[in-house]
């Protein structure tokens, strides 16, 4: 009887630290499997350049990206220009893109300097922000697009 308790014993303690080893070892795999949650700076550069022509007029986008909350900031400035549309758009450099918005006029139905604005991304659209596939242009009503730069990130 008392090699029975004994024995009883023994594979219950076996039992227990098993258990422990696995729930350590489970804990460390997800946590391993988590991508950390970063915040980013961003900019694009608006000019003649990405539009491919002779334009003077220039801008600069500077904003803020944070992947917990899925939160894109920017403040939009531009000089040179009287904007019909200011449109965030995703696609390779030199294409037309595809629309992923159209920035709000912020001036009784017209742009003016600086223009500010936030919205939440949806996985798709945080994917191609994340991999450099957006950017952003100003049209005007003698060019579309008349200034266009491409949007970086900058891990904070």
């Amino acid at each position: 009887m008392k090699n029975a308790r004994g024995l009883y014993l023994v594979i219950l303690l076996v039992a227990i630290i098993m258990t422990s080893c696995l729930k350590e070892e489970l804990s460390t795999r997800d946590a391993r499997l988590k991508a950390p949650v970063r915040s980013y700076s961003v900019t694009a550069r608006i000019d003649n350049k990405e539009a491919n022509n002779d334009s003077e007029a220039k801008g600069m986008l500077k904003g803020a990206y944070d992947e917990s909350t899925m939160v894109f900031t920017y403040t939009l400035s531009f000089e040179g220009v009287t904007p019909r549309a200011i449109l965030f758009k995703r696609g390779a450099r030199g294409s037309a893109g595809t629309l992923l918005w159209k920035v709000p006029e912020n001036d009784g139905g017209k742009y003016k300097s600086p223009v500010k604005g936030s919205t939440v991304l949806s996985a798709l659209q945080e994917r191609d922000l994340l991999k450099g596939a957006w950017f952003i242009t100003i049209d005007s009503e003698s060019r579309s697009p008349e200034i266009r730069g491409i949007i970086t990130l900058k891990q904070k």
